[in-house]
This record gives C-alpha cells, structure tokens and sequence, in this order.
C-alpha cells in the first residue's frame, strides 16, 4: 500500500500569522495506528483602508436584450499594483457579456481571463436562487496608483426584469510586493425599471409596443416555471397561452410586421406553424384569445413566400467567404453547386431538406468559405452558384476579389 493522501481545505482568513496544526487520529486510515500530525504555516491577509463597490448603485434595468454597465470603484487605494474579485449575480436577470481593465492600473496592466461559473443555491423555502460568479484579475508589473478610480468595468445582457444583488466576494488588492490586502466591500443593487408598473399588456421589453420581439422573448422561455416576465396570465407557466395573448395585444400594423434581419435571424415559418398547432389543440373560446390565433396566421403567412427564390450572395465581391441566401415557398430537398467560368464543377453543397421559409440571415442562408471540393482555397474571379429545390432551379453569378 501506498502512502496515504488527504485533502485539506480552509476557507476563511486570519488577522495575524498563524500556524494550523492538524492531526488524523490513530485508525482512522486503515494500516496507520498511530496518530498523524501536520504543521501549516498561514500568512495573514490583512485589511487596507480601501473600499471596492459595485456601481451605480441601484440601478434601474433596461429593456431586455439591451445592455448593463457595472464598475467596480476603488476608494482609498494605496501602493496598488493588482487585484483579484469575485462577482456574484443573478443569471436569471443577468447573462455576462464581457469584461475588461478599468482607469486605475497602469495602461500596461495585464487583465486575466476571467472565469464564469453556473451554480444553484436550493434557499430555506425550498426555491432555487440562480446564481454565477465572476472571478476577474489584474495587476501590472511597473508601478502602482493610489486614491480613487476604477478598477474594472462589467458588462451583462439583461434577460429577465426581477430586483436582484451583485455581490463582491474574495476580492483583494495585491501591493508592489505581491503581499495580498483584504478591503472593504460594497455590493451593487439592480431593481426594475420604473416603467414595469406602467407598461402596456404584452410590452415584455418595455420599447413601447407590442411586437414580434416580444414572442421571440416568450418563444425562448417556454416551459420555464415561476415567477416569470414572460408569463402574462401569472399561472406560474410560460406556455403556448402567453403566446398567443401577447399576439392579441398587437398593434393594427404589428400584425403585417416588418421582417427585418433580427427577426428573421430568430423567428421562421416553422416556428410559427408550431405554434398555430399548439394553440389550435387548446379550446378556449375567449374573444382575445381567438384574436391572438388571427395574429398568428397573419405572421406565419407574412414568414411564407410566396414563391421560391435564389437571392444575391452578400458579400459580393467577397474574399474569402459569403452567405448565399434563398427562399422556399414548399418544403423541399435543397443543393447549391458553385461553377466555375468554364463550366468546371467547383463544390456541392448538400443542404438537406429544407422546411418552407425564408433562409436569408447568416445563420440560415447557404455559406460558402471560398474553398473547392479539396479544401483549397479557389482563385480570384467570376463563379456561378445555382440552386436546385424540389424542381425548381435557379443561377446567379458571384465575384471573388483578391
């Protein structure tokens, strides 16, 4: 057998140096009676004048999908050269976007990547508090500030409007000797906007009307239980019945919508035929909700074409790769081959079966990476792509430009 191993763990901090002194009895690791004793020496962390807070603090949500700006100011700072934080958040509320270096270190100050973390706290009424943390660090290696400042700026999407705390956790501030210093924290308060209580039905991203952008919101929720912005009949579900009474809450001219680019990016044809097929199984025959279904098969038939249709690759001229986007008024088996000027197949792509819409955005349309069938990258000048759907086939031209 072996030499044993134990894992020791402590989390806390001391004000002094200290030793720990730990023994494992006599029999408790099995072949070893007699008693095991261990000597840690532990440096004290101790505590600086300095203040980090999260701010502004409070702050009132913007709309969802738009985004949160946090810093974490520094008051009182002396002889810094780094620092190390943990930020916790609710990712219910809040999804990270990014981070980066305040105003308070050097320019040359080296910014670390930071570490995300998903976790769940089950709280004594039994309900589940979702939770992230955010580790960040930076520090330089010439020179060090002292006073007030900035020493990091937060960036988050705002996802779900509900009054929530970031809180600053193990955060510290390391001095020109790399010796570590504890500060005084100061937690950042996020609540709802002061228009929440005044909204119109529907407006779940609070833009002031009622649209597509609000079912793309209840679209990504289904399912989801408790208390919920999405859930506009408060029965603690976001369902297909929310849907379709945000739908009846359209405007005259939301039910003939304007099919933008990030409307198509997230909502197609199929989606909507899903939904008329859900909402069709439920037997409700209140007025608004008949409405809502109208609104509906207005929308899946604004996301239909009419007919089916080859469309300009963008960008064009190109180098090295372009989008080639379509239209398809049935379903239907879909192939794009690219030709050369003479004729010469150059690649086949095999896009499958294809549900009727419109494949128009980046994420839907036919990409082409400016590659032939080998992998090797094809040579400045004019191709032909065509399209074959079912029995409909169709040629544009395309130019790349070196």
């Amino acid at each position: 057998m072996g030499d044993p191993t134990i894992i020791l763990g402590f989390d806390g901090d001391f004000d002094t140096d200290v030793t720990l002194t730990i023994t494992v009895k006599a029999g408790i690791i099995a072949g070893y009676n007699k008693d095991l004793t261990v000597e840690l020496p532990v440096t004290a962390t101790q505590q600086s004048s300095a203040t980090v807070s999260v701010s502004p603090s409070p702050i009132a949500l913007p709309g969802i999908g738009e985004k949160l700006t946090l810093n974490l100011d520094i008051s009182n700072g002396e002889n810094v050269a780094g620092y190390q934080a943990t930020v916790s958040f609710d990712h219910a509320v809040l999804r990270y976007v990014e981070s980066a270096n305040g105003n308070y270190l050097p320019l040359n100050a080296f910014f670390t990547d930071p570490i995300l973390e998903d976790y769940y706290i089950l709280l004594e009424n039994s309900s589940v508090e979702d939770t992230s943390s955010l580790t960040i660090a930076g520090n330089t290696l010439t020179g060090t500030t002292n006073g007030d400042g900035t020493l990091a700026t937060l960036t988050f999407e705002v996802i779900d409007y509900k009054p929530s705390t970031v809180i600053l956790a193990e955060v510290y501030l390391v001095d020109a000797d790399g010796k570590q210093w504890e500060v005084t924290t100061k937690n950042g308060e996020v609540i709802e906007p002061p228009e929440l209580a005044n909204k119109s039905f529907g407006d779940l991203n609070l833009d002031g009307v009622v649209n597509i952008q609000d079912l793309i919101i209840i679209k990504h929720r289904f399912g989801q239980t408790g208390r919920n912005i999405a859930d506009v009949n408060d029965d603690l579900l976001v369902d297909i019945v929310d849907l379709v009474l945000v739908a009846n809450a359209f405007g005259a001219n939301a039910a003939a919508p304007s099919l933008n680019p990030q409307i198509l990016e997230q909502l197609t044809a199929a989606d909507v035929k899903e939904w008329l097929t859900q909402a069709q199984k439920i037997t409700l025959t209140d007025p608004d909700y008949k409405r809502g279904i109208t609104v509906l098969e207005q929308l899946h038939k604004a996301l239909t074409p009419k007919a089916t249709a080859l469309l300009p690759n963008f960008p064009n001229p190109f180098n090295p790769e372009t989008w080639i986007p379509y239209h398809l008024a049935k379903d239907a088996d879909v192939t794009l081959h690219i030709y050369a000027m003479n004729g010469t197949l150059v690649r086949t792509l095999v896009l499958g079966h294809q549900a009727v819409g419109m494949y128009q955005s980046r994420s839907r349309a036919a990409y082409w990476d400016g590659k032939n069938e080998f992998g090797e990258p094809v040579a400045s000048g004019v191709y032909f792509y065509r399209l074959k759907a079912g029995d409909f086939t169709a040629t544009r031209k395309m130019l790349i430009q070196k």
